[in-house]
């Protein structure tokens, strides 16, 4: 080792280090008053840089964020099939009892091919409820429907005036839906109609015999002349002639026609379907020649007798009261069931039958 001597002189003694860095530089000042030096004096060590802080690692910034406020109700569903023939065929905005959770819409393939209704929405009015989108797992083959409830979709409907709308994955509108008044456990339900002239229309109706999940009932369209009036045995019935469009007789045998309180009121019954009325019918077939009324039109009451000259008005009055004091002496007397008297519910342009 490298020795310096020192005089007994003040002097200083430097060590530098191995990088220069004024900063970092260390100096030592010896004061050796008469000091001889020491011959086994060992070197100060190097004391190296202190190691550079290390500095913070950056996040990556490329990680996409979610600017939905709400939950979505889609979960990466893969768009289905688009089609035309996707339709709500019946709803149920107030159940028994306003239980709101038994609410539910059920949506129909009306077409001929099989379709996927993933990404599809259901929503009400404009403002109401969330949209709700349909998992790809909603598949419809034809002629199927599919049942959606309100604990599956989260779409309140009002009782009073609502829409329901249907979406495709593309947003186009395909169906909707508006009704107002909902009365207690009534659906509301898309019918099909058989027309005596071989055609088929669709009805909006208010029923009391929901089928959720199911197809809707089609119904047939009778136009006849009362030629057996109301018997009330075990069930009620009377009989119609068929009557062609242009209201004569048309070349087919006699139908039986039954119906309940439900449907209509005894004594109501009896001053409606009396022998010579010519009646417009909604019918739901039974059997051969056999048909339940669900809906029925007095087209035309039987007349009194030509030469009669007919009646005066007072007097035709008092024949109705005469006869509906009679009809209900006659009902409390037989003491038949009075489940309710008839009611039309309005939903636009529908009424309430029972199926």
């Amino acid at each position: 080792p490298s020795v310096i001597p020192l005089d007994n002189t003040e002097e200083e003694a430097y060590v530098p280090t191995p990088a220069p860095n004024p900063s970092t530089a260390t100096s030592t000042t010896v004061t050796a008053p008469n000091q001889i030096p020491d011959p086994n004096l060992v070197p100060l060590a190097e004391t190296p840089d202190p190691a550079p802080a290390a500095s913070p690692q950056k996040t990556s910034s490329t990680a996409k964020k979610s600017t939905s406020t709400k939950k979505s109700t889609a979960k990466n569903y893969t768009n289905g099939d688009l089609s035309t023939e996707i339709a709500i065929t019946e709803l149920m905005p107030n159940p028994e009892k306003d239980d709101t959770k038994n609410e539910w819409i059920e949506i129909s393939n009306l077409g001929e091919t099989t379709v996927n209704l993933g990404n599809w929405q259901l929503d009400d009015s404009e403002g109401g409820s969330k949209p709700y989108v349909m998992p790809d797992t909603v598949v419809l083959e034809p002629g199927m429907t599919h049942l959606f409830p309100i604990t599956e979709t989260k779409l309140s409907l009002a009782n009073t005036t609502d829409q329901v709308r249907l979406t495709d994955f593309e947003g186009t509108a395909i169906h909707e839906v508006e009704y107002s008044e909902a009365a207690d456990a009534l659906s509301y339900s898309l019918i099909t109609i058989l027309k005596e002239n071989g055609e088929e229309s669709a009805e909006w109706l208010w029923v009391d015999a929901p089928s959720p999940g199911e197809k809707n009932p089609v119904l047939q369209e009778l136009t006849g002349e009362v030629v057996s009036e109301p018997e009330f045995k075990d069930e009620y019935r009377f009989q119609i002639k068929p009557l062609d469009g242009d209201g004569t007789d048309a070349p087919v045998s006699v139908k039986t026609i039954l119906f309940d309180e439900g449907t209509v009121a005894g004594p109501l019954a009896k001053l409606s379907f009396t022998k010579g009325s010519k009646l417009k019918l909604l019918v739901q077939p039974e059997g051969e020649g056999l048909y339940q009324l669900k809906k029925y039109e007095v087209l035309e009451a039987a007349g009194v007798d030509e030469n009669s000259g007919g009646l005066p008005l007072i007097a035709s009055l008092g024949i109705g009261a005469l006869l509906c004091g009679g009809a209900a002496w006659w009902f409390i007397t037989k003491k038949a069931p009075w489940l309710k008297t008839p009611e039309l519910q309005k939903g636009g342009s529908s009424e309430t039958i029972t199926l």
